[in-house]
């Protein structure tokens, strides 16, 4: 990389507060804190401004108030705009100014970076439609519901698609300031960096620490009837003759409605209700990971095992070493 890069941190009033400080002090240690531990010459990489859409001082979510280096009109150039976590408004305000500036810079070559719900606010750009993206995993439900053509990949902590990029929850700005700095430092910068800050290196998934949101709002009585028998009788073996019945539904007319509504096949729904209860049981270090697999209606160890890993990303014993 030839000479150091610009990088402009949009400021929006109520944004979670490390969403705007977090990127500006990782952005401008790069360079810096490693070199002044090895007693090397200082190499700022990064030149770190903050803007707000007028200029004037915004008032974050924990009533932080910080005093921006400008407004949009003040940017002329740059490299990178981090937009940063906070606001899932319908951004109607925003349809005159920062939805057409990001637009602007984008095709200018600026990559444009969203930090959590950030994510937002890039998909109102349509920028995002047809391209991979992420956001927080708790708001992942109302974002496909709002931009249904964004190829939304809720697992991943960081996506990258040509120079549009999301991060996953608030402190994943951490992993997608990283991502940046190996992409236009390269990795011995970014492991530097890492090392400095102490920072993780390579966190990939958002998975472990998603819960499992029951999704009731789609209207289908009958679909409704299948879930709360899932969600009473998860610790019992369930066929799909029963819960057709239950939901008074043919078998084929049940599978078919059941992924419309929830997103899920009857079956996928009942492995995720008791995953939710194994990481419970996980949590009592008194039973042994197998029988956290039985309290939660695993027939079988391997089972449990590759069930888990396939919506959590990692093993139970993993989990639980990580989380207890």
């Amino acid at each position: 990389m030839a000479g150091k890069m610009k990088v402009t941190i949009l400021s929006l009033d109520d944004a979670i507060a490390s969403s705007v400080a977090g990127p500006a002090d990782i952005f401008g240690q790069v360079g810096i804190a490693w070199n002044d531990m090895q007693g090397l010459n200082r190499d700022p990489r990064f030149d770190v401004e903050v803007v707000t859409a007028d200029g004037r001082p915004s008032v974050l979510s924990s009533n932080v108030l910080i005093q921006p280096h400008g407004s949009l009109q003040s940017v002329h150039k740059t490299d990178i705009i981090v937009i940063s976590s906070g606001i899932t408004d319908d951004f109607q305000t925003f349809h005159s100014t920062v939805i057409p500036w990001l637009r602007k810079h984008y095709a200018e070559g600026v990559a444009l970076a969203a930090i959590c719900t950030g994510s937002f606010l890039l998909a109102a750009t349509q920028l995002l439609s047809g391209r991979q993206a992420t956001t927080h995993w708790g708001y992942a439900g109302e974002f496909k519901k709002r931009y249904p053509d964004v190829d939304l990949q809720p697992k991943r902590l960081v996506t990258d698609d040509r120079n549009l990029l999301c991060s996953g929850g608030a402190n994943a700005y951490a992993d997608l300031c990283l991502y940046l700095v190996e992409k236009y430092c390269g990795h011995d910068i970014a492991k530097q960096l890492a090392k400095a800050l102490v920072l993780e290196q390579n966190r990939v998934s958002q998975m472990p620490f998603t819960t499992f949101a029951f999704q009731k709002g789609h209207g289908d009585g009958s679909i409704l009837l299948a879930q709360n028998y899932l969600e009473e009788n998860y610790l019992q073996p369930i066929n799909m003759t029963t819960l057709a019945r239950i939901a008074r539904l043919s078998e084929r007319t049940l599978t078919r409605r059941f992924k419309q509504s929830t997103g899920d096949t009857p079956l996928a729904y009942l492995h995720r209700v008791r995953v939710e209860s194994a990481k419970r049981e996980l949590l009592n270090f008194n039973i042994s990971i197998e029988e956290a697999g039985s309290r939660a209606g695993f027939a079988d160890l391997g089972r449990f095992r590759a069930v888990f890993r396939t919506y959590m990303g990692m093993t139970p014993s993993v989990y639980r070493r990580k989380y207890l």
